[in-house]
């Protein structure tokens, strides 16, 4: 995120990305096995001098592929996919509450945008099912600006929809007893929701172009330590 290093108090925070690549996997359920092919994004993140949970109190992380909405659906495939993907966090009020994000748009495996500036709006807030005591948007609105590889103005907006659950993860439930007593001191309860969205549209404004509309599936996640 910006040079790399966020410099957080007396210490730093940094993040780098692969935004788009292939992945393939192996697994097995009840003696079945299966391979699964697939597009994904790297990040390399790491802190130095600082806590994890004095990083970033509330993060937003959406992989969004997709192809133009005009493109046959015979011509789809993951040579022709695009992929937008934001990382985004505000650190805690007792460093400022800044917000601090980095996205990325790439198009047939090659990038296309850098976006240092990305928003995050959530709305229709609900109280979570599962017990964590937290407000989960039903929406989340992104607009990322930045410019293009070419030095055009570039705009992505992605009103977000993640309908589907995946995992709730009760941060403090998977870690050691006495990790887990000290984190309590400092933190409240640290949740990660992981979310699907299958029918997700993404809009794609670049200067002196004419805008087009993505549409694909998203992967979302909102981690909160509050």
């Amino acid at each position: 995120i910006g040079d790399g290093k966020n410099y957080i108090g007396e210490g730093t925070a940094a993040h780098y990305f692969y935004p788009a690549g292939e992945i393939t996997a192996q697994g097995e359920i009840n003696g079945a096995k299966f391979e699964s092919k697939g597009s994904a994004m790297f990040i390399h993140a790491h802190s130095a001098n600082i806590m994890p949970y004095n990083v970033g109190a509330e993060w937003n992380m959406i992989f969004f592929v997709g192809h133009p909405e005009s493109m046959p659906k015979d011509k789809r495939n993951a040579e022709s996919a695009s992929t937008y993907h934001v990382l985004q966090y505000e650190t805690p009020e007792s460093y400022g509450s800044v917000h601090c994000s980095n996205a990325g748009l790439t198009q047939e495996n090659k990038l296309k945008a850098v976006l240092w500036d990305t928003k995050v709006e959530h709305h229709e807030l609900t109280k979570d099912e599962n017990g964590s005591g937290y407000d989960i948007p039903k929406n989340i609105i992104f607009t990322s600006t930045g410019k293009t590889v070419d030095g055009k103005k570039a705009r992505v907006v992605f009103d977000a929809r993640p309908t589907q659950r995946l995992h709730d993860i009760d941060v403090l439930h998977e870690m050691p007893f006495v990790v887990r007593r000290l984190v309590q001191a400092l933190i409240t309860k640290p949740f990660v929701f992981e979310r699907y969205e299958e029918t997700a549209k993404v809009r794609v404004e670049i200067e002196g172009e004419e805008p087009y509309v993505l549409e694909g599936v998203a992967f979302h996640e909102l981690t909160l330590m509050k």
